[in-house]
């Protein structure tokens, strides 16, 4: 991968997680789950819910990313059926080994 891209891709990354892990964010979470009566403290839930808020992001990102690489990159090819809603059914011994 060029460097000039890997540099980017980290810079984003670091952005990502510092937007997200401010005093602003983390004043603000500790603000919403303050007020609410609940058997978990409300510093646990306002980590959990940040520590959730960098999964969102970072799964955004990616998904931005690998759409960024199949249309720059002439090497990678894109499946007929990517992206589109894909219908199967499932046995009932398959739902209730699920289960």
């Amino acid at each position: 991968m060029d460097e000039g891209v890997k540099q980017l891709i980290q810079e984003y990354i670091i952005e990502i997680i510092k937007n997200t892990a401010s005093i602003r964010s983390i004043e603000r979470s500790m603000q919403v789950h303050a007020g609410k009566l609940h058997f978990i403290p409300a510093k646990y839930r306002a980590l959990g819910g940040l520590l959730q808020s960098l999964n969102i992001k970072f799964g955004n990102f990616i998904e931005k990313l690998i759409a960024k690489v199949v249309e720059k990159d002439a090497n990678v090819e894109m499946l007929p059926s990517s992206g589109k809603r894909i219908s199967f059914s499932m046995t009932q011994e398959t739902d209730g080994l699920i289960d």
